[in-house]
């Protein structure tokens, strides 16, 4: 059933964003209407999975290995819904502030050393945290090349830092 709610949910949203694009010009709507089709096909996929297993009678994966469902609890629902969501729109409000660059930076080092704390459950090392600055770094520069330089696509500036 959580596929069904899912896979109409993204559907939903996907068509609701593509209404967003039509105003674009052909080359800027490109990328968000590949996204979103793209959004659009897994969206049906998941409604139309559980229907196939069904006539099918075939099991879902995770009832094949044997192992039980485990039930949402509030920890899960804190530790993998609720905090990343929180992350997400704190790096929104950060990128009305600062731009897409130092908010990009600052999702990546936070996103990276929430998840070695996830995994490890204990504060990170020296080198892991100088592993995170410099993998946050390189992509940062990364985009900054692809989008900014190569593609010359417009990013999101900041009202307190302005890179171009």
């Amino acid at each position: 059933m959580s596929n069904y709610i899912l896979g109409v949910a993204i559907l939903l949203f996907a068509g609701a964003a593509y209404t967003q694009t039509t105003d674009f010009d052909t080359d800027a709507a490109l990328l968000p209407n590949l996204v979103l089709g793209s959004m659009a096909v897994i969206g049906v996929l998941m409604v139309i999975d559980p229907l196939v297993r069904k006539a099918l009678n075939k099991p879902k994966m995770e009832e094949k290995d044997g192992e039980e469902k485990q039930p949402l609890t509030w920890r899960i629902f804190f530790l993998q819904i609720l905090i990343p969501a929180l992350i997400l729109l704190g790096t929104y409000l950060l990128l009305e502030l600062f731009g897409f660059y130092i908010s990009s930076l600052i999702l990546i080092i936070v996103v990276f050393f929430y998840h070695n704390y996830l995994i490890n459950r204990r504060r990170p090392d020296r080198n892991t945290v100088i592993k995170g600055m410099i993998f946050a770094v390189v992509a940062v520069v990364f985009m900054y090349i692809l989008f900014s330089i190569l593609i010359g696509l417009p990013t999101p500036d900041g009202s307190i830092i302005d890179l171009d």
